[in-house]
């Protein structure tokens, strides 16, 4: 009993434990409730209930259009910091699969094996990420040279005049993660333009001096 009519707090209680700040480690899927306060204990003896909350899991639900689960998640349970998994803790951004579509190119440089003018594309419709678009010309997608880069909002690059002819377009749909492995793909058409049958007769009968009608044929796209 109390020593008097009205018991006080030191005769009835005993302050409760607090949760050690390390109570909850080894054990990946628990985490500490709090550290700021630490949270005192229900009993003599602390338990996971008093200190700890459940961690969340990565699943493949969480990752939205453009990405994966981690492959550490794939494998074997990923728990997250906190009882509420993040996108970044569970999941990657993956290069993008959509292509640009309708790539046309009109050559304006009319010199034989050189190319300028504009590239245009329609961009791919889609939830996936994409944040630029890079230009190449080459034989092959993999033997090919950068043109360009332009951001995502933006459809069309210029190709400036005297570029060495290639015979392939590859536009790329990239973000963060990296460009695209199969880019959208046209053919390139050299125009050439040149003048013939040129013909020059002299009426102009002073030396070194001439003077009269140059005459030649239209050219022909070729």
């Amino acid at each position: 009993g109390c020593a008097g009519y009205d018991c006080t707090q030191d005769e009835c209680c005993q302050v409760s434990p607090v949760c050690p700040p390390n109570f909850c480690e080894g054990n990946g899927s628990l985490l500490i409730k709090s550290t700021r306060p630490t949270p005192n204990c229900t009993s003599r003896v602390c338990s996971e209930g008093d200190c700890c909350n459940v961690a969340d899991v990565c699943s493949s639900q969480l990752c939205p259009t453009s990405y994966v689960l981690k492959p550490a998640a794939v494998v074997s349970t990923l728990y997250c910091k906190s009882t509420s998994c993040s996108v970044p803790e569970c999941c990657d951004l993956q290069v993008p699969t959509v292509k640009a579509t309708s790539v046309a190119f009109k050559d304006l440089d009319l010199d034989l094996a050189e190319l300028g003018g504009n590239v245009t594309w329609i961009p791919p419709y889609s939830d996936e990420i994409v944040t630029y678009f890079e230009i190449y010309l080459g034989v092959l997608s993999n033997i090919s040279v950068l043109i360009g880069n332009v951001s995502a909002d933006k459809h069309q690059l210029r190709v400036p005049p005297d570029t060495p002819y290639a015979p392939w377009l590859f536009v790329y749909a990239g973000n963060s993660a990296g460009a695209q492995h199969h880019p959208a793909v046209s053919p390139v058409a050299d125009l050439v333009l040149q003048a013939g049958d040129v013909a020059f007769s002299d009426g102009d009968l002073d030396a070194s001096e001439v003077g009269g009608l140059v005459n030649w044929t239209s050219p022909a796209p070729r």
